[in-house]
Protein backbone atom coordinates (compact mmCIF):
# COMPACT_ATOMS: atom_id res chain seq x y z
CA UNK A 1 0.00 0.00 0.00
CA UNK A 2 1.43 3.39 -1.01
CA UNK A 3 2.07 5.91 1.75
CA UNK A 4 0.11 9.18 1.64
CA UNK A 5 2.13 11.91 -0.10
CA UNK A 6 2.16 14.09 3.04
CA UNK A 7 4.03 11.37 4.99
CA UNK A 8 6.50 10.83 2.18
CA UNK A 9 7.16 14.58 1.81
CA UNK A 10 7.66 15.09 5.53
CA UNK A 11 10.12 12.24 5.82
CA UNK A 12 12.06 13.36 2.78
CA UNK A 13 12.31 16.95 3.98
CA UNK A 14 13.62 15.83 7.37
CA UNK A 15 16.37 13.82 5.68
CA UNK A 16 17.62 16.24 3.04
CA UNK A 17 16.70 19.79 4.07
CA UNK A 18 19.35 20.25 6.81
CA UNK A 19 22.22 19.24 4.54
CA UNK A 20 21.04 21.52 1.73
CA UNK A 21 20.50 24.56 3.92
CA UNK A 22 23.86 24.24 5.63
CA UNK A 23 25.73 25.38 2.52
CA UNK A 24 23.24 26.95 0.15
CA UNK A 25 20.44 29.47 -0.37
CA UNK A 26 18.28 29.13 2.76
CA UNK A 27 15.04 28.31 0.92
CA UNK A 28 14.12 24.85 -0.31
CA UNK A 29 13.53 22.23 -1.31
CA UNK A 30 10.10 23.63 -2.17
CA UNK A 31 6.70 22.19 -2.91
CA UNK A 32 5.00 24.84 -5.05
CA UNK A 33 1.68 22.99 -5.20
CA UNK A 34 -0.65 24.43 -7.83
CA UNK A 35 1.87 27.17 -8.58
CA UNK A 36 4.16 24.56 -10.18
CA UNK A 37 2.02 24.11 -13.30
CA UNK A 38 1.37 27.85 -13.56
CA UNK A 39 5.09 28.68 -13.56
CA UNK A 40 6.07 25.72 -15.76
CA UNK A 41 3.60 26.45 -18.55
CA UNK A 42 4.49 29.26 -20.90
CA UNK A 43 7.34 31.80 -20.91
CA UNK A 44 8.45 33.90 -17.91
CA UNK A 45 6.25 36.90 -17.15
CA UNK A 46 5.86 39.70 -14.62
CA UNK A 47 2.81 37.97 -13.12
CA UNK A 48 4.86 34.82 -12.52
CA UNK A 49 7.75 36.85 -11.08
CA UNK A 50 5.46 38.52 -8.56
CA UNK A 51 4.03 35.19 -7.38
CA UNK A 52 7.46 33.60 -7.08
CA UNK A 53 8.74 36.66 -5.21
CA UNK A 54 5.94 36.34 -2.66
CA UNK A 55 6.71 32.64 -2.23
CA UNK A 56 10.44 33.17 -1.72
CA UNK A 57 9.94 36.19 0.58
CA UNK A 58 7.57 34.19 2.80
CA UNK A 59 10.36 31.65 3.41
CA UNK A 60 13.04 34.31 3.86
CA UNK A 61 10.89 35.97 6.52
CA UNK A 62 10.88 32.74 8.50
CA UNK A 63 14.64 32.48 8.09
CA UNK A 64 15.26 36.07 9.26
CA UNK A 65 12.92 35.77 12.24
CA UNK A 66 15.69 33.82 14.01
CA UNK A 67 18.19 35.86 16.03
CA UNK A 68 21.06 33.75 14.69
CA UNK A 69 20.33 35.10 11.20
CA UNK A 70 20.10 38.79 12.15
CA UNK A 71 22.31 41.12 10.09
CA UNK A 72 24.17 43.77 12.08
CA UNK A 73 23.79 47.37 10.87
CA UNK A 74 26.49 49.88 11.82
CA UNK A 75 26.06 53.66 11.39
CA UNK A 76 28.87 53.72 8.83
CA UNK A 77 27.17 51.04 6.68
CA UNK A 78 24.75 53.47 5.05
CA UNK A 79 26.39 55.61 2.38
CA UNK A 80 25.07 58.23 0.00
CA UNK A 81 23.29 60.16 2.75
CA UNK A 82 24.36 63.49 1.21
CA UNK A 83 22.29 64.73 -1.71
CA UNK A 84 21.63 67.88 -3.70
CA UNK A 85 17.95 68.26 -4.53
CA UNK A 86 16.15 70.23 -7.25
CA UNK A 87 14.20 73.38 -6.44
CA UNK A 88 10.98 72.63 -4.55
CA UNK A 89 7.91 74.87 -4.83
CA UNK A 90 6.30 74.46 -1.43
CA UNK A 91 3.43 76.92 -1.86
CA UNK A 92 1.95 78.29 -5.09
CA UNK A 93 -0.42 80.82 -3.50
CA UNK A 94 -0.18 84.22 -5.16
CA UNK A 95 -0.20 85.93 -1.76
CA UNK A 96 2.86 84.05 -0.50
CA UNK A 97 4.58 81.76 -2.99
CA UNK A 98 7.36 79.78 -1.27
CA UNK A 99 10.23 78.04 -3.08
CA UNK A 100 13.18 76.14 -1.61
CA UNK A 101 16.09 76.77 -3.98
CA UNK A 102 18.91 74.21 -4.45
CA UNK A 103 18.36 72.39 -1.15
CA UNK A 104 21.24 70.24 0.10
CA UNK A 105 20.39 67.36 2.42
CA UNK A 106 22.62 65.26 4.66
CA UNK A 107 21.80 62.42 7.02
CA UNK A 108 23.42 60.47 9.82
CA UNK A 109 22.61 57.18 11.53
CA UNK A 110 23.12 57.64 15.27
CA UNK A 111 23.14 54.05 16.53
CA UNK A 112 23.50 50.55 15.12
CA UNK A 113 20.80 47.89 15.00
CA UNK A 114 20.01 44.48 13.49
CA UNK A 115 17.97 43.50 10.44
CA UNK A 116 15.38 40.83 11.27
CA UNK A 117 11.76 40.06 10.42
CA UNK A 118 8.69 40.29 12.65
CA UNK A 119 10.36 42.27 15.44
CA UNK A 120 9.75 45.94 14.57
CA UNK A 121 6.21 45.57 13.13
CA UNK A 122 6.91 48.14 10.42
CA UNK A 123 4.13 48.60 7.88
CA UNK A 124 5.62 48.47 4.38
CA UNK A 125 3.44 49.10 1.33
CA UNK A 126 3.97 47.90 -2.25
CA UNK A 127 7.32 46.25 -1.43
CA UNK A 128 8.35 42.70 -0.48
CA UNK A 129 10.48 43.26 2.63
CA UNK A 130 11.91 40.16 4.33
CA UNK A 131 14.02 41.87 7.04
CA UNK A 132 13.97 45.34 8.55
CA UNK A 133 15.31 47.49 11.37
CA UNK A 134 14.47 50.71 13.19
CA UNK A 135 17.34 53.19 13.40
CA UNK A 136 17.83 56.49 15.24
CA UNK A 137 18.80 59.12 12.70
CA UNK A 138 19.21 62.84 12.16
CA UNK A 139 19.20 64.99 9.05
CA UNK A 140 19.91 68.55 8.02
CA UNK A 141 18.72 70.48 4.98
CA UNK A 142 20.32 73.77 3.95
CA UNK A 143 18.51 75.84 1.34
CA UNK A 144 17.70 79.34 0.19
CA UNK A 145 14.02 80.05 0.70
CA UNK A 146 12.36 82.50 -1.68
CA UNK A 147 9.11 84.14 -0.63
CA UNK A 148 7.16 86.03 -3.32
CA UNK A 149 4.33 88.24 -2.13
CA UNK A 150 1.57 89.12 -4.55
CA UNK A 151 -1.98 90.41 -4.90
CA UNK A 152 -4.49 88.24 -6.78
CA UNK A 153 -7.11 89.89 -9.00
CA UNK A 154 -9.53 88.89 -11.72
CA UNK A 155 -10.69 90.47 -14.97
CA UNK A 156 -12.93 89.14 -17.72
CA UNK A 157 -13.10 85.76 -16.03
CA UNK A 158 -9.31 85.37 -15.87
CA UNK A 159 -7.19 85.23 -12.72
CA UNK A 160 -4.03 87.28 -12.40
CA UNK A 161 -1.34 87.89 -9.79
CA UNK A 162 0.45 91.19 -9.33
CA UNK A 163 3.83 90.72 -7.70
CA UNK A 164 4.43 93.13 -4.81
CA UNK A 165 7.83 91.96 -3.58
CA UNK A 166 10.09 89.06 -2.87
CA UNK A 167 12.96 88.04 -0.64
CA UNK A 168 15.44 85.18 -0.57
CA UNK A 169 17.09 84.17 2.67
CA UNK A 170 19.01 81.27 4.14
CA UNK A 171 17.08 78.51 5.84
CA UNK A 172 18.12 75.43 7.79
CA UNK A 173 15.94 72.40 8.58
CA UNK A 174 17.10 70.03 11.33
CA UNK A 175 15.27 66.75 11.89
CA UNK A 176 15.62 63.76 14.16
CA UNK A 177 13.67 60.56 14.73
CA UNK A 178 13.30 56.94 13.71
CA UNK A 179 14.15 55.64 10.25
CA UNK A 180 13.13 52.20 9.01
CA UNK A 181 15.56 50.24 6.87
CA UNK A 182 14.26 47.26 4.92
CA UNK A 183 15.51 44.61 2.52
CA UNK A 184 13.22 44.48 -0.49
CA UNK A 185 13.49 41.32 -2.61
CA UNK A 186 12.50 40.66 -6.20
CA UNK A 187 12.70 37.50 -8.30
CA UNK A 188 12.81 38.07 -12.05
CA UNK A 189 12.78 35.76 -15.09
CA UNK A 190 11.25 33.05 -12.89
CA UNK A 191 10.82 29.67 -14.55
CA UNK A 192 10.96 25.93 -13.96
CA UNK A 193 13.72 23.90 -15.58
CA UNK A 194 14.96 20.35 -15.54
CA UNK A 195 17.34 19.84 -12.64
CA UNK A 196 20.96 20.68 -13.35
CA UNK A 197 23.75 18.16 -13.48
CA UNK A 198 21.69 15.55 -15.31
CA UNK A 199 19.65 14.77 -12.18
CA UNK A 200 15.97 13.87 -12.29
CA UNK A 201 13.35 16.38 -11.29
CA UNK A 202 12.92 20.14 -11.56
CA UNK A 203 14.46 23.38 -10.26
CA UNK A 204 12.82 26.74 -9.68
CA UNK A 205 15.18 29.22 -11.37
CA UNK A 206 15.15 33.01 -11.03
CA UNK A 207 17.38 36.08 -10.76
CA UNK A 208 17.48 37.21 -7.14
CA UNK A 209 17.78 40.94 -6.41
CA UNK A 210 17.67 42.92 -3.18
CA UNK A 211 17.30 46.66 -2.64
CA UNK A 212 17.93 48.42 0.66
CA UNK A 213 15.08 50.87 1.19
CA UNK A 214 14.66 53.52 3.86
CA UNK A 215 11.61 55.33 5.15
CA UNK A 216 11.31 58.03 7.78
CA UNK A 217 8.75 57.18 10.44
CA UNK A 218 5.81 59.57 11.10
CA UNK A 219 7.16 60.69 14.51
CA UNK A 220 10.02 62.55 12.79
CA UNK A 221 10.67 65.84 14.62
CA UNK A 222 11.57 68.83 12.44
CA UNK A 223 12.92 72.22 13.48
CA UNK A 224 13.02 75.05 10.92
CA UNK A 225 15.25 78.06 11.43
CA UNK A 226 14.08 80.92 9.20
CA UNK A 227 15.29 84.40 10.11
CA UNK A 228 15.27 87.80 8.39
CA UNK A 229 12.19 86.94 6.34
CA UNK A 230 10.54 90.36 6.28
CA UNK A 231 9.40 91.45 2.83
CA UNK A 232 9.34 95.09 1.68
CA UNK A 233 7.68 96.80 -1.29
CA UNK A 234 9.01 100.21 -2.33
CA UNK A 235 10.55 100.63 1.12
CA UNK A 236 7.34 99.69 2.90
CA UNK A 237 7.38 96.59 5.09
CA UNK A 238 4.71 94.17 3.94
CA UNK A 239 5.15 92.02 7.02
CA UNK A 240 7.09 89.06 8.33
CA UNK A 241 6.47 85.76 6.58
CA UNK A 242 8.66 83.60 8.83
CA UNK A 243 5.68 81.64 10.17
CA UNK A 244 4.33 80.83 6.70
CA UNK A 245 7.75 79.88 5.35
CA UNK A 246 8.52 77.64 8.33
CA UNK A 247 5.14 75.90 8.04
CA UNK A 248 5.43 75.31 4.29
CA UNK A 249 9.03 74.14 4.48
CA UNK A 250 8.26 71.75 7.33
CA UNK A 251 5.31 70.28 5.41
CA UNK A 252 7.35 69.99 2.20
CA UNK A 253 10.32 68.32 3.87
CA UNK A 254 8.13 65.84 5.73
CA UNK A 255 6.24 64.96 2.55
CA UNK A 256 9.54 64.29 0.77
CA UNK A 257 11.24 62.25 3.49
CA UNK A 258 8.21 60.11 4.36
CA UNK A 259 8.48 58.44 0.96
CA UNK A 260 10.26 55.11 0.54
CA UNK A 261 13.70 55.67 -0.97
CA UNK A 262 16.51 53.39 -2.10
CA UNK A 263 19.57 53.47 0.17
CA UNK A 264 23.15 52.52 -0.71
CA UNK A 265 24.56 49.99 1.77
CA UNK A 266 27.33 47.86 0.19
CA UNK A 267 28.59 46.57 3.56
CA UNK A 268 25.12 45.23 4.45
CA UNK A 269 24.83 43.67 0.98
CA UNK A 270 28.09 41.80 1.56
CA UNK A 271 26.86 40.40 4.88
CA UNK A 272 23.57 39.39 3.29
CA UNK A 273 25.33 37.55 0.45
CA UNK A 274 27.46 35.65 2.93
CA UNK A 275 24.41 34.60 4.92
CA UNK A 276 22.34 33.62 1.88
CA UNK A 277 25.26 31.95 0.09
CA UNK A 278 24.23 33.78 -3.08
CA UNK A 279 25.31 36.93 -4.90
CA UNK A 280 22.69 39.64 -5.21
CA UNK A 281 21.74 39.80 -8.89
CA UNK A 282 22.80 36.22 -9.57
CA UNK A 283 20.72 33.29 -10.79
CA UNK A 284 19.43 31.00 -8.04
CA UNK A 285 18.26 27.40 -8.48
CA UNK A 286 16.05 25.83 -5.83
CA UNK A 287 15.13 22.13 -5.93
CA UNK A 288 11.46 21.32 -6.15
CA UNK A 289 9.52 18.51 -4.52
CA UNK A 290 6.82 17.78 -7.03
CA UNK A 291 4.01 15.31 -6.38
CA UNK A 292 1.89 14.84 -9.54
CA UNK A 293 -1.81 15.35 -8.90
CA UNK A 294 -2.79 12.07 -10.58
CA UNK A 295 -0.09 9.35 -10.29
CA UNK A 296 -0.26 6.79 -13.07
CA UNK A 297 0.77 3.66 -11.17
CA UNK A 298 -0.61 4.49 -7.74
CA UNK A 299 2.81 5.53 -6.40
CA UNK A 300 4.01 9.10 -5.84
CA UNK A 301 6.91 10.49 -7.78
CA UNK A 302 9.22 12.65 -5.67
CA UNK A 303 11.71 14.78 -7.57
CA UNK A 304 14.33 16.42 -5.35
CA UNK A 305 17.50 17.53 -7.14
CA UNK A 306 20.38 19.18 -5.33
CA UNK A 307 20.61 22.95 -5.08
CA UNK A 308 23.02 24.83 -7.32
CA UNK A 309 23.48 28.56 -6.87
Amino acid sequence: MALPPSFVLLGLLCMIAPSLRASAFPVGPLDLGKLFDEIKNGPPSLAKDLKVTKEIVSHLRIFFSAKDHAIVVEPSDLTGLHESLPDMQLDGDCKHKVTAESPKASGEILHGSSLMFGVNKIQWQDVEVFADALLDASSEVDTDAKIEVGQPWSALGKHHCSKLGQKTFGLKVKSQGKVSLGMNASCSNARIEKASGGKAGFDLVFTFKVEHIGMVMPNWQTQVDASDCKVEFMGIKLGSYCGIVEKKVREGVLKAVLQVNTVSAPAISARLEQLLQAKIGSEVRIPLIHVPASPVDGSHILETPELVV
